[in-house]
């Protein structure tokens, strides 16, 4: 999202790139802004809030909207009054519960308005979490809390809270220099490349992925280079990726266990298998079904009648690899039929079998 701009004249907006609305028949909705860059957007017109996004409810309502912000980039927005990154207010019942989870705020910290250069939160429940550089922290000046919906109508915290690594807004974030850090999709793996500009007691890097990024495991570790001033290329391959989407990162770690994320990376990967294979077709009796499976686990065999009916299914059991699977046609009348392969939830193409 980038030159966008909340304005009608004379008149205050909210929202430079986005806007969202709360109130009577919105409760319930969760809405997701993922891996975005949002840049150069204004609400510049009279007392306007939001540069980037804003959060505003103008009706009345009685339940709860969600909405996360993750691995999105903030840079140069502009509101004329509050928050030139984000702006919340829920000033009339109904509630905004929003995760701002590993975003980084650039250029956003001048306080051209009033307040609130990266996050002016007038009432709503917001999580930072992880956040990137420059990160946000209670207490600092590119963070405004006003609980107007309090009795006194005092400035307080008790409705912004800080989770995960969020140091001191300008404190150096990592021992170690990223140049970049990049995935791509090859011979079904996911080959992980990153690079790095200098290193500052660095144990080395733990490689996590996720299917939501949300919740995170970790596959695999690589040493660091300790001390270096030297640029250092790093590589990793995961073998057996997810099916659909795959996020990853890079949890960096010192010697002394202090640690650090990256940003955040994605694959998609096919939810098909490789293409299966059938050997004799046609076939009298018996045939052999033939895949490579990514991983160890059941599988399950099913033949289809040339009107979609499954005239037969077996359970069986697949080793990472290759596998030879024999399979029993007694029960089929002679004609066409169609074979496919499920092993953990992904499908194999179709093949079509003539049984004589």
């Amino acid at each position: 999202f980038e030159g966008n701009k909340a304005r009608i004249a004379s008149t205050s907006t909210t929202g430079g790139a986005i806007g969202i609305g709360g109130g009577v028949g919105t409760a319930g909705t969760h809405a997701i802004i993922e891996n975005c860059m949002i840049k150069s957007n204004t609400a510049v017109e009279s007392s306007s809030d939001g540069g980037a996004i804003g959060f505003f409810t103008s009706v009345g309502g009685d339940g709860l909207s969600y909405v996360d912000i993750i691995t999105c980039t903030f840079d140069s927005n502009n509101a004329i009054d509050d928050g030139d990154g984000i702006w919340a207010d829920e000033s009339n019942g109904e509630e905004f519960v929003i995760l701002i989870d590993n975003c980084t705020f650039l250029g956003e910290i001048s306080c051209s308005g009033t307040a609130g250069c990266s996050i002016f939160n007038k009432d709503a429940d917001i999580t930072v979490q992880n956040s990137g550089s420059p990160s946000i922290t209670a207490g600092s000046p590119a963070v405004d809390v006003v609980n107007t919906n309090s009795p006194s109508s005092t400035t307080t915290a008790s409705k912004i809270s800080f989770s995960g690594d969020c140091p001191a807004l300008g404190q150096v974030l990592l021992p170690v220099e990223f140049v970049h850090f990049n995935a791509v999709n090859k011979d079904n793996a996911v080959h992980l490349f990153w690079q790095t500009a200098s290193e500052i007691n660095n144990d080395g890097f733990q490689i996590q992925r996720s299917h939501d990024s949300k919740t995170w495991e970790s596959i695999g570790f690589v040493e660091g280079h300790g001390n270096t001033n030297e640029s250092i290329s790093y590589e990793y391959q995961d073998r057996q990726p997810l099916a659909g989407m795959n996020y990853y990162r890079l949890k960096q770690m010192d010697f002394d266990g202090e640690f650090d994320y990256s940003k955040v990376v994605s694959v998609r990967m096919s939810k098909d298998m490789a293409t299966i294979s059938i050997y004799p077709n046609p076939v009298t009796n018996d045939f052999t079904l033939m895949l490579n499976a990514d991983n160890d686990g059941e599988g399950q065999i099913q033949i289809f009648d040339y009107t979609g009916k499954v005239v037969f299914q077996e359970m069986v059991n697949l080793a990472a690899g290759f596998n030879q699977l024999p399979v029993s046609t007694n029960q089929l009348s002679e004609g066409i039929y169609f074979v496919q392969m499920n092993h953990h939830g992904q499908l194999s193409p179709l093949i079509k079998l003539v049984k004589k």
